[in-house]
C-alpha cells in the first residue's frame, strides 16, 4: 500500500483529494511514480479496512456510506492496486483486537497508534510498537479553536470537544483543563463542536488541525 500511495502521490491524486477534502495539501508522502514496478504481478483481494466513523472530515458516516479523505484515498490505493474495498467501522478501543483477529486487515487514518495494549507475553507497548505502520502520508494535530470577532478570553471561556480521548488528554497535557467555566464532551465530532461554535452557543472547541482546514477552505 506504501507504494501504491508513493505513486499517487507523484501522479497529484493525493494532493487534489487533499485539497477537495481539506482545503490544503499538509500530506508528506514520498513520490515515486514508479513505485509499483518493483510489486510484479499484484494479486487479486479484497481489503478489510477498519475507519474510524466520527473522525471528520478524514473519516466519517454520512448515514449512507463511509467519506472522507481516508475513504478517498484507501479507495484510491485499492483501485491502483486492482483490489475491492470494504469498510468497517472500528473503535479506538478495538484497534487491537481487530487487526490482531484478522476481522480487518489494515486500519487507515484517524487511529492514534501511540494506546497502550499488552503484546502476546503481557508486557505493555505502544500499537506502533506491536503493528507494522505504513510511512506518515498527513499531518494532524489537535488545535484549540476561537472565532476570530470573538471578546471571550481563554479564562472563563465556555469549551466544547468531541469525546475521544485524545482531546481531554491534550488539554489535561497543557494544563488547560482549570481555565475554562464549563467543558462539554460531545459524540457528534467536528461538525457538532464548529456548529456550535459559529452558532454562538460554545466560546472555543477543542478539534483536530484537518477539519479546522475543511471549515476555513
Amino acid at each position: 500500500m506504501d507504494a501504491a500511495l508513493r505513486k499517487l502521490t507523484a501522479d497529484g491524486t493525493v494532493h487534489n483529494l487533499a485539497m477537495q477534502w481539506l482545503g490544503a495539501d499538509n500530506t508528506a508522502m514520498e513520490a515515486d511514480e514508479n513505485a509499483l514496478e518493483s510489486l510484479g504481478k499484484i494479486p487479486r483481494r479484497t481489503l478489510i479496512v477498519g475507519v474510524n466513523e466520527s473522525c471528520f472530515p478524514l473519516s466519517y458516516y454520512d448515514g449512507e456510506a463511509f467519506a472522507g479523505f481516508d475513504i478517498a484515498l484507501a479507495e484510491a490505493v485499492c483501485k491502483e492496486l486492482g483490489w475491492r474495498v470494504k469498510f468497517q467501522a472500528v473503535a479506538r478501543s478495538d484497534i487491537y483486537v481487530q487487526l490482531t483477529s484478522g476481522n480487518v486487515d489494515c486500519i487507515w487514518g484517524g487511529m492514534p497508534m501511540d494506546d497502550i495494549n499488552l503484546d502476546e507475553k503481557g508486557n505493555e507497548k505502544p500499537m506502533s510498537q506491536q503493528l507494522a505502520v505504513s510511512e506518515p502520508y498527513l499531518e494532524n494535530e489537535i488545535v484549540l479553536v476561537m472565532r476570530a470577532d470573538s471578546d471571550a478570553k481563554m479564562n472563563g471561556a465556555t469549551l466544547m470537544m468531541d469525546s475521544g480521548p485524545q482531546y481531554i488528554d491534550a488539554l489535561e497535557r497543557n494544563n488547560l483543563t482549570g481555565r475554562f467555566s464549563e467543558v462539554q464532551r460531545v459524540n457528534g465530532g467536528a461538525p457538532q463542536c464548529f456548529e456550535a461554535l459559529n452558532s454562538g452557543q460554545i466560546n472555543a472547541i477543542l478539534t483536530d488541525s484537518v477539519a479546522l482546514a475543511y471549515y476555513t477552505k
